[in-house]
């Protein structure tokens, strides 16, 4: 489906334990339940849509999708942006590995309050954080790779174990140990209380508070597997749109100057002197929200944001009657790029995002891009993503700091449109990003 009004039908009929895309991603369930993770049950667990899924989900979003408790990770995400925003200089070959080190080091100061310093090389950062983000990279591009080869799963129903699930579970192994030594890490030091302010008030922190005061919660392996999960799923969304970010902002120079000063401008407004909470409202910074728009129009992480099914009854849809128990998916990126609802689609051009042309659209048939299910990757309803305010925040955070550093254009200038990008299906879809050409912001 394309219509995002009649996609509301199904929403409506998702019923208590909806399905979510999640539910098909067959490696790491099958993965998970091989080894009797305490994720998973007779109902697929987490993965599933049973009592298991709707404990496990209550207790994971807690502290991370409320405004409030995502706004309240700003502060960490900006130090370790400025940190981040040194190494793209000495990255600027390498940016899509630099945006995976980007998310990890945003995500470790909301996950740990940890500055772990990975995306710039001239720190010093720890090995084992550069081997995470190194394998958790790895396992995750061959997810939507093997479930387009459905012949992958009957193989390993078979005992046969495909090298392409070979390489996924090698680097999927690699990535949980070393996730699983910093979550016992962080315990340990909580439990001796040589936790900083920090670290005090970080999701990991919280989360182990809340499952002492309430021993029903969750258990201590379910904890674990939670923050595992976590730290895994927090490079790949992120680090796309950020990818996806700087390629349009490297080539559409006025736009990026634009921005600039947007921020900039923000900056002596509020006298903060940093990138913070207040400018980084909708209301404050505008501009900087349409780009990210803009960028998700054209350039989407996930094309396909929402999969779910009328669980509760039948549904009609343009004038047709389908039964209970049918899937559906939306197709977030066909409406944004056609012509009758765009006509200048294939220019980036943020403005368009902006309230006085939002409001022209009232009333027409191009009102339709401006419905909410087209506005982000990260789906809707009870399965909409748990960290979806968070990363909203580490793409508003980091894109604001590598503006406010650095000038940034593409080496080649030969490269003037999206057909000069080329691209890859890994879990997103991930630009490779052409060599940049960087300078300090005077």
């Amino acid at each position: 489906m394309t219509d995002a009004n009649e996609f509301m039908k199904v929403l409506r009929q998702e019923g208590q334990y909806p399905h979510g895309a999640i539910s098909n991603v067959w490696p790491p369930i099958m993965y998970l339940d091989s080894i009797d993770s305490a994720l998973m049950d007779k109902d697929g667990g987490f993965f599933g849509r049973g009592l298991l899924w709707k404990r496990q989900r209550k207790f994971l979003q807690t502290d991370l999708l409320s405004p409030t408790a995502a706004n309240g990770y700003v502060p960490g995400m900006v130090q370790a942006a400025r940190e981040a925003s040194k190494g793209l200089v000495h990255c600027s070959s390498e940016v899509s590995s630099f945006m995976a080190r980007c998310s990890f080091d945003l995500f470790s100061s909301v996950m740990f309050g940890e500055l772990t310093k990975v995306a710039n090389p001239k720190s010093n950062p720890d090995p084992e954080n550069i081997k995470f983000c190194d394998a958790t990279v790895k396992f995750n591009g061959t997810l939507i790779p093997m479930l387009l080869k459905p012949h992958l799963r009957l193989l390993l129903n078979l005992g046969f174990k495909p090298k392409e699930y070979a390489f996924f579970e090698k680097h999927l192994i690699i990535s949980r140990k070393i996730a699983n030594a910093k979550l016992d890490a962080f315990r340990k030091k909580k439990e001796k209380q040589l936790l900083n302010e920090l670290e005090s008030s970080s999701y990991f922190s919280r989360a182990i508070d809340r499952m002492k005061s309430n021993p029903e919660s969750l258990s201590d392996d379910e904890l674990a597997e939670i923050g595992s999960m976590l730290l895994n799923a927090s490079v790949d969304t992120t680090s796309s749109i950020l990818s996806w970010c700087i390629v349009h902002l490297a080539m559409n120079q006025e736009a990026q100057q634009t921005l600039y000063q947007e921020i900039s401008r923000n900056l002596v407004n509020f006298e903060t002197g940093m990138v913070s909470e207040a400018i980084l409202t909708k209301a404050a910074s505008p501009y900087l929200h349409a780009v990210i728009r803009e960028n998700h129009r054209m350039t989407p992480a996930v094309t396909i944001t929402l999969l779910k099914d009328n669980a509760k009854s039948d549904v009609e849809i343009h004038g047709v009657t389908i039964p209970k128990g049918n899937q559906f998916v939306l197709d977030s990126y066909s409406i944004g790029m056609d012509p009758e609802y765009v006509p200048d689609y294939d220019t980036f051009r943020p403005e368009r995002w902006l309230e006085e042309e939002v409001k022209k659209r009232v009333g027409t048939l191009a009102e339709m891009i401006d419905h909410p299910l087209y506005r982000d990757p990260f789906s809707a309803g009870s399965r909409k993503c748990p960290g979806s305010r968070v990363a909203t925040n580490e793409v508003l955070v980091m894109i604001s700091q590598l503006l406010l550093d650095w000038n940034i254009s593409f080496a080649d200038e030969s490269i003037k449109s999206l057909d000069d990008i080329q691209h890859f299906q890994g879990l997103t879809v991930q630009p490779r990003v052409p060599a940049l050409k960087v300078s300090p912001r005077v």
